[in-house]
């Protein structure tokens, strides 16, 4: 056995040996000003990059989304000035389960969105000396066009005007449901010559307002409607009623509404928020290419509140909570 006296001096040596591969490159050396993290910097940095993602997320949701939420929407991309924007009329309780607004719900602030409409569209067809013509279209099917026209049907009619919805949506009629009765001739029975307009009329649940319309879709819609006996109708409502609200299919899904809405002085294309822009910009270009006056967009189902109601909105449910 080797003493032990001997083992340090060789772990020395070989501490030794193993140091002299190492090389020292640079001296430590103590810093004159301590290290201090540069916090704001990075934060103001941090919030730029978020800032600059957040806004290029937002821009991509945008472009991905193709519904419509608000009228800018819809002057930007469709090319329509919005004439009236028509809020959720389900969600008041005075609407009942049926959204007509009839006279006990006359205090319903939605009533004024149909006055404004209703201005607007008079005084865009105040220079025509006989009866008005307008026809209600909607891109796709459930826009609530046949709502629009039935409340617009009741304001024009509130001022004194004899009103006559014009049901033209052969397929799906749905006016006579709403308003007036399923029973006895309509407008099918006028066009096939099978009765006359005075037959094919009703009264209405609305004061001043008459429906003529079928009571269920027929075949052959895109056929009756371009019968003479269409403007023939036409000619007499003008010469009995000082307004007719046409109520036509959607534009997008049938080939009679173009030539329907031609007979018109005035054309309104309700859309529905959450409609595709390019749904609706499919209808404006199909209406233009036929050369149909388009009055303008009605924006319906609108979920914007408070202010953009105005004054009206306002003091209705100040009053309320009073």
């Amino acid at each position: 056995m080797r003493p032990l006296s001997r083992r340090p001096s060789r772990l020395a040596a070989t501490s030794g040996a193993a140091l002299g591969s190492v090389r020292v490159i640079d001296h430590a050396t103590v810093p004159i000003i301590p290290f201090k993290p540069r916090i704001l910097m990075n934060l103001a940095l941090a919030g730029v990059v978020g800032l600059l993602l957040g806004v290029a997320a937002m821009f991509v949701t945008e472009q991905l989304d193709d519904r419509i939420a608000s009228p800018r929407e819809i002057e930007a991309f469709v090319g329509l000035d919005v004439i009236a924007m028509i809020p959720k009329l389900s969600l008041w309780e005075k609407a009942g389960p049926n959204p007509i607004l009839l006279d006990q719900a006359s205090e319903l602030p939605e009533f004024e969105a149909f006055r404004g409409l209703r201005a607007e569209l008079v005084t865009r067809l105040e220079k025509i000396d006989k009866a008005k013509v307008l026809c209600v279209l909607s891109a796709l099917q459930s826009e609530g066009k046949s709502t629009v026209t039935a409340n617009l049907a009741k304001v024009l009619a509130m001022e004194g005007r004899r009103v006559l919805i014009f049901d033209a949506d052969l397929r799906r009629p749905s006016q006579r449901k709403l308003i007036g009765s399923r029973e006895g001739r309509g407008l099918e029975q006028v066009l096939r010559g099978e009765c006359t307009l005075e037959e094919g009329i009703q009264k209405s649940r609305i004061e001043g307002v008459d429906v003529l319309g079928a009571s269920q879709g027929t075949s052959g819609a895109a056929e009756l409607a371009g019968v003479a006996r269409l403007e023939q109708a036409l000619d007499w409502a003008r010469a009995h009623y000082d307004y007719v609200l046409i109520d036509s299919a959607p534009v997008n899904q049938v080939s009679e509404s173009s030539l329907v809405a031609r007979h018109a002085d005035l054309t309104v294309l309700v859309i529905r928020q959450g409609t595709s822009r390019g749904a609706a910009m499919a209808a404006r270009k199909r209406l233009s290419g036929m050369d149909v006056r388009i009055a303008g967009a009605v924006l319906n189902g609108s979920s914007l509140r408070g202010t953009e109601y105005g004054y009206y909105y306002t003091a209705y449910y100040t009053d309320r909570k009073a």
